[in-house]
């Protein structure tokens, strides 16, 4: 499969393919903000039910307008696999080298503890994530969490 980029956006650089596919950095032409953009392969979601209920899903995520969530902000249909479109962020995840050496005890169990409130805030609203990845948690100047790339059931 080709993975055209979207007409609105330029290509920056390739990353490591997340959980759906192929994953890189995009710039926004019109903004000149860099985001993210995944290729999901529908397949990958069994039916076309499955894939509609993925869209609904991340549309209902972005609705909540949760101050640590990054949704998705354009999702783009083609017929073999979803495009993917969240803004960038410029912070290592908690899986990076850099963030585990930039970081106290106490300040590790204030992020735990943001963690597991961000995760009881996003039940309220009925989004259970399938899973929890430290690559798509972000801990910002030691005080905001943000969750990316959330797939749910």
């Amino acid at each position: 499969m080709e993975n055209p980029i979207p007409p609105n956006y330029m290509f920056v650089r390739s990353l490591e393919n997340g959980f759906l596919g192929k994953t890189c950095v995009v710039q926004e032409i019109s903004t000149k903000k860099l985001k993210i953009c995944k290729f999901a392969m529908k397949s990958k979601f069994g039916s076309q039910d499955a894939v509609q209920r993925f869209i609904e899903r991340q549309d209902h995520i972005k609705s909540i307008n949760s101050p640590f969530v990054v949704p998705y902000t354009d999702i783009y249909e083609k017929e073999d696999h979803l495009i993917l479109i969240r803004d960038y962020l410029d912070s290592p995840p908690l899986n990076s080298d850099k963030f585990s050496d930039d970081i106290d005890y106490n300040s590790r169990l204030a992020m735990w503890k943001i963690i597991v409130r961000s995760f009881a805030h996003l039940h309220s609203h009925h989004i259970y994530p399938i899973y929890i990845r430290p690559s798509n948690l972000f801990y910002i100047d030691n005080k905001f969490l943000m969750i990316t790339d959330i797939f749910t059931l």
